[in-house]
């Protein structure tokens, strides 16, 4: 299968910032990886009865080993181009959020790390 293997600790959903781009999905787990997933674009869309067109399942753009352990949180920039990950590893990372392409690790952690947030 396409989806995580072990219970998903984190999603964040990220609509179009104005520069034309998909939506995406974002989501972490106990698996040690993160997955972006494709968003169709007529999520967007609201229907005329009010009530939102349902999705029948999503496509992952990428998948990423991010963590030795497990993956405790994400957070998605504000213009969506860059993820943070956190791990139970005691680290921190940042991501590309198009292709997924490992920026930096932010390593000195005593414990694993719970949260991260741009």
């Amino acid at each position: 299968g396409r989806g995580h293997t072990a219970a998903v600790g984190s999603v964040a959903c990220c609509l179009p910032a104005g520069d034309g781009a998909a939506p995406f999905l974002v989501s972490a787990a106990r698996d040690c990886t993160l997955k972006v997933w494709e968003l169709p674009r007529h999520i967007l869309e609201q229907r005329s009865d009010g009530g939102a067109t349902p999705i029948a399942s999503l496509e992952v753009r990428y998948t990423k080993r991010a963590h030795a352990k497990d993956v405790n949180a994400l957070a998605v920039s504000p213009k969506n181009q860059l993820l943070a990950s956190a791990g139970a590893d005691k680290v921190a990372k940042l991501w590309t959020a198009g292709d997924g392409a490992l920026l930096g690790v932010l390593r000195g952690h005593r414990r694993g790390v719970w949260s991260v947030a741009f």
